[in-house]
């Protein structure tokens, strides 16, 4: 009901008609009140009708128009109130009353909504040079995003810097199942996904189409190609060679690990064209406890896109952790585990929702959800992991393509890996 919260300011029409009655004696305030009153009350007749008539009949609103509103909203019929406060009769006193009491939650709340999105910005800001880190790190974390770099089991594989640091992309990496990704300079020693594409059996030098993170394919040309180097022509007028070279992993000696991650659990189930599944990403560290969850349905063979994990605190107790949602606004789902060891590649619980029992869990370790980030968390420390996770998963989501099939585990959805 927050998201509704700020519509209160704007019935201030009614303690201002109130207060514009009480001070009928004077009046030139007097005629500034219902002048104000007039205008909030047109003004919340046409935010009533952006909020329930508009707002349905497009996809995702975006209301910029409350970013002015509702400031200048809260401070004016604040302003007004402490005036009102101030002048004798219990009318107005009570008028202004009601004014602070309709201003005031909405501008607290409205102040807390901005510095929560300052700070997701600062997040956003963050992620690619913390992202681009977890990329180079060391050999373990290298293979999470980009597998095997085996040229002797495919001649195309390798990792390649761009012969002019100057270019507009930096490196190609080609691994040994044939997918490529293209990378470019997007801040100080900061280095961002372009493009990948997979190549299949396609001897080079060769043209292919190369998709970016979320857009339209980009058709791209290996001109010049020698198991050293290769010329590629992208985007348009962009021609850069590049020379292979050792892979510069970033990490320094590493600190003691003082957190554990188990790795990532799902089950899933199929009922007629539709398979369901439960995801976790866990980790530990004494009788502290981090998931990231994700709970989705998807027709057999369809396609989700943006699908993301939200994160939630677990409490141990009795060999059991009961985990509940850190996210504001998102507590309907919960769940309860049985508390494994390092070594279990099954866990056993259940989801409650609205803490009413909802499904039971029996989930393997696998990850139907592939997350190279997930998987590469520093574990130097409870809190320095729980806060990188947080800043990485700002924005991070997962494609799943759900197709079912039943295999010796279980049904399973596949997600072709890029």
């Amino acid at each position: 009901m927050l998201e509704y919260l700020y519509l209160l300011t704007f019935f201030s029409w009614m303690p201002l008609a109130l207060l514009a009655g009480a001070r009928n004696v004077e009046r030139p305030a007097s005629r500034a009140l219902w002048t104000l009153c007039g205008l909030t009350f047109v003004l919340c007749g046409y935010l009533l009708y952006l909020e329930f008539v508009w707002a349905k009949t497009v996809i995702a609103p975006i209301r910029v128009d409350l970013l002015l509103l509702i400031p200048l909203g809260t401070l004016t019929f604040t302003g007004v109130g402490v005036w009102g406060l101030r002048r004798p009769g219990i009318v107005s006193k009570t008028a202004s009353v009601l004014l602070l009491a309709m201003s005031l939650p909405t501008f607290v709340v409205f102040v807390q909504g901005m510095w929560r999105s300052g700070q997701s910005l600062v997040r956003m800001n963050a992620r690619p040079a913390l992202v681009h880190e977890a990329r180079f790190r060391n050999p373990r974390t290298f293979e999470n995003f980009f597998g095997t770099v085996d040229s002797g089991r495919d001649p195309r594989a390798g990792h390649f810097r761009a012969e002019d640091p100057r270019g507009v992309a930096t490196r190609v990496i080609v691994n040994d199942r044939g997918h490529f990704w293209l990378m470019f300079r997007c801040g100080e020693k900061v280095e961002c996904l372009y493009a990948r594409a997979d190549l299949g059996e396609t001897a080079l030098p060769a043209p292919f189409k190369a998709h970016s993170e979320y857009g339209a394919p980009y058709d791209m040309i290996v001109s010049e190609w020698t198991p050293d180097r290769m010329t590629l022509s992208f985007a348009a007028s962009n021609r850069q060679t590049f020379v292979r070279a050792p892979i510069p992993f970033t990490g320094s000696t590493p600190a003691p690990s003082t957190v554990l991650f188990h790795g990532a659990f799902s089950q899933t189930r199929i009922d007629r064209d539709y398979i369901y599944l439960v995801q976790i990403w866990l980790w530990q560290s004494g009788d502290r406890w981090l998931a990231y969850y994700v709970r989705r349905n998807a027709k057999c063979g369809s396609t989700t896109d943006f699908v993301s994990a939200t994160p939630f605190a677990g409490t141990a107790v009795s060999g059991r952790v009961a985990f509940k949602s850190v996210a504001r606004g998102d507590d309907f789902d919960s769940f309860e585990i049985r508390a494994p060891a390092p070594a279990d590649d099954r866990i056993e619980g259940e989801i409650f929702y609205r803490s009413q029992p909802f499904e039971p869990l029996a989930m393997t370790q696998r990850a139907v959800l592939p997350s190279p980030l997930y998987a590469s968390a520093p574990l130097a420390g409870f809190e320095a992991t729980a806060d990188w996770l947080k800043t990485v998963s700002t924005g991070e989501t997962m494609s799943w393509v759900a197709e079912c099939a039943v295999t010796p585990g279980g049904p399973a959805a596949k997600i072709p890996r890029g």
